[in-house]
């Protein structure tokens, strides 16, 4: 299996703060800009704010649900996904199916949550239709979500941590994804993610998280080799030189 054929230097400068390290871009304000946290009884949600921008975290969907900079949304804001982050919990965790069943609505939630499939491929779907049937009889993509644990601290002023384990079942086994979002007074938020798989799974066709993001941010711009098919066959071809590509979002499929 080929891995890589080909590393390019990229001349990046990046800027240094005064101690040498590199120096994080100040997106809604100063990295030592206070925070302010609000607990929403009637959406049950939490509300985080700073300079210029605005997290806000659902406990039922455990995941962000909104983001706003400068007035902003950053994320897919319509009644579907509103409908999902306030989903009632009655007796214990809140259950959540991402993917529907023939005839049902799908629950749909903007923020970042743990996704272990994609659409086959030929090769997939090729050799006696091996993988994307295991994938399917695997319940892969009918996984059923469940928040098992919802808490925020504000460890600083300017500093506060979310922390969330999920369970997300299917057919032949289950994964508990453990996240820990760390939102900071200069407007950024990191994302650690731990997956934990059990069961009798098949060779997953991914693991991480998806998001979706407000319909506004259509393009897509990366560094790459275009949007063609990435096979050594069409490197030779000079439509897909490696430099920088930009592309609507829509046209992609698979």
């Amino acid at each position: 299996m080929e891995v890589a054929w080909q590393q390019m230097q990229l001349v990046v400068k990046t800027p240094k703060s005064e101690g040498g390290a590199p120096r994080r871009p100040e997106i809604g304000g100063s990295q030592s800009s206070p925070l302010r946290k609000f607990d929403d009884a009637a959406n049950d949600s939490v509300q985080i704010e700073g300079t210029n921008f605005a997290a806000t975290f659902s406990r039922p969907a455990g995941t962000l649900t909104s983001l706003v900079y400068d007035g902003r949304e950053m994320l897919a804001s319509d009644k579907k996904v509103a409908q999902a982050s306030r989903l009632p919990n009655v007796s214990g965790p809140s259950a959540i199916s991402i993917y529907p069943a023939a005839g049902e609505t799908p629950a749909l939630l903007s923020g970042p949550i743990l996704q272990v499939y994609r659409a086959p491929t030929d090769n997939d779907k090729g050799f006696g239709k091996w993988l994307a049937g295991d994938w399917k009889r695997a319940g892969l993509d009918q996984v059923e979500r469940h928040v098992d644990s919802f808490q925020v601290t504000q460890t600083k002023s300017n500093e506060v941590r979310v922390t969330v384990i999920a369970t997300s079942t299917a057919t032949d086994g289950a994964f508990v994804h453990r996240v820990i979002w760390t939102v900071r007074g200069d407007g950024s938020l990191d994302l650690d993610n731990e997956f934990e798989p059990s069961g009798k799974l098949p060779p997953l066709p991914r693991i991480g998280v998806v998001m979706r993001v407000a319909s506004a941010f259509e393009n897509f711009r990366w560094h790459g080799r275009g949007r063609g098919r990435i096979i050594p066959i069409a490197n030779a071809a000079p439509t897909w030189a490696f430099g920088r590509a930009r592309w609507p979002g829509n046209t992609f499929r698979t």
